[in-house]
């Protein structure tokens, strides 16, 4: 076959340039293996052919995790940590599966010693608390991974270091074997709204809503936000979004706030 007649997929504009392609495909039957872009210099593929993704390539390169970090000894057990982080702007317009993606790709660039799922197609083994509304910030909120050892020291700046923009990592919690299960540590998480999505005679509202979402334990108003304290249990429908929805009389996503997580740890 002539490297250069085009083929039935050729019309696909995939951003990977056809001359790279045939590049490596002489260098497949060498064999010999293209570096990625971190170890060395861009290679030129076309597949990040933007200024913020060469810059972010660059910075990728000059960062590179401490070599203990990087491999898990095989003599260390596995250990569970929740991982509190900030999703606000642009982040917060990442879908749940997006987000759940986007942190599988941090946590392999960070070079931490993650497990994975078992399997043909084994994944990074991670456990979310619930989905979010698209829109929704979240100032603070968890979620589980399971590591090779204990997490090493400056795990947390290599999670930022790796992180993308609207994501920021907190801090992180080690668990003890005997632990419950993620679902189980959690005991009540806080939101807010703004006060002027309320409109008039929302504190009236508030009383007879609380009988109809018995997850709801207290509130609080300041001059701006209210603040709802919600309790968490995994038997019980746990609904918070809905709950602002019904009290406010302009209701929108990209304004309630998961302010805090509370544990029964």
């Amino acid at each position: 076959m002539d490297p250069g007649e085009p083929l039935p997929w050729s019309f696909v504009k995939t951003g990977i340039k056809e001359e790279y392609l045939l590049q490596e495909r002489e260098r497949s039957r060498l064999p010999e293996n293209t570096p990625s872009c971190p170890e060395r210099s861009c290679a030129q593929c076309g597949g990040c052919d933007t200024p913020l993704d060469r810059k972010r390539l660059a910075e990728a390169a000059e960062f590179a995790p401490p070599a203990e970090t990087a491999e898990a000894k095989t003599t260390d057990r596995e250990t569970r940590v929740l991982v509190f982080f900030s999703r606000l702007f642009p982040a917060n317009y990442l879908s749940n599966l997006e987000t759940s993606r986007a942190m599988e790709r941090i946590l392999r660039r960070s070079g931490l010693p993650i497990l994975f799922t078992q399997g043909f197609h084994p994944k990074v083994s991670l456990s979310f608390l619930f989905a979010d509304p698209l829109g929704s910030l979240q100032r603070e909120d968890l979620f589980e991974m399971k590591l090779q050892g204990v997490p090493p020291e400056g795990a947390l700046e290599l999670l930022n270091r790796a992180s993308l923009p609207g994501i920021r990592f907190l801090r992180l919690r080690p668990l003890p074997p005997e632990t419950l299960r993620f679902s189980r540590l959690v005991k009540a998480l806080d939101f807010s709204a703004p006060l002027k999505d309320l409109g008039e005679g929302y504190a009236e509202r508030l009383p007879s809503l609380r009988e109809s979402f018995g997850e709801v334990e207290s509130w609080k108003a300041d001059k701006r936000r209210l603040y709802v304290h919600f309790r968490y249990d995994p038997g019980v429908p746990f609904r918070p979004y809905r709950f602002f929805q019904e009290l406010s009389q302009d209701y929108s996503a990209f304004r309630v706030v998961k302010e805090r997580v509370e544990l029964i740890l």
